[in-house]
């Protein structure tokens, strides 16, 4: 378990680096449904549980998304993990793989839209501290940015 969360941590600290903030805040930065739906569509292939998702969420969270697309990305992941999925249509049956699947897609969609309905504030404040500064691209190399991501 321990080995999957470090992974974690290490693409959620590639996530920052990786993705420019402005790619973000176009994709998943507003309280639209489209966003929560490429938010969506990115959790899926990652193909994390929740705990290995958390760290990623942080860094997208970082990078300036809004929190209906963290909380999207962060749902999609164990829900329509694609290797479950298979698994399950193997062992259940592929009726129940279908219906896990529309309903994974309801839960993200609609847990997000409440979400961005209920919340106070769209955009979750974070401490005044250099930790949560989104990192921005500058004339330093891929594996420098990535180690200032990693602290």
């Amino acid at each position: 378990m321990y080995k999957a969360f470090i992974v974690a941590l290490l693409v959620g600290s590639l996530v920052q680096v990786l993705l420019p903030v402005r790619t973000i805040r176009k994709y998943m930065g507003g309280d639209k449904f489209s966003n929560s739906f490429w938010a969506m569509l990115m959790g899926v292939p990652t193909m994390m549980c929740t705990c290995c998702t958390a760290p990623v969420a942080v860094g997208l969270k970082r990078s300036k998304a809004s929190t209906r697309s963290v909380v999207s990305f962060f749902l999609a992941n164990p829900l329509l993990n694609p290797a479950t999925l298979i698994f399950m249509g193997f062992v259940l049956g592929w009726n129940y793989t279908i219906f896990r699947l529309i309903m994974g897609i309801i839960v993200v969609l609609l847990v997000s839209w409440f979400i961005s309905k209920v919340a106070k504030e769209k955009m979750v404040n974070v401490p005044d501290n250099k930790m949560f500064d989104p990192i921005e691209y500058d004339d330093k190399s891929l594996f420098t940015r990535w180690l200032e991501a990693s602290r």
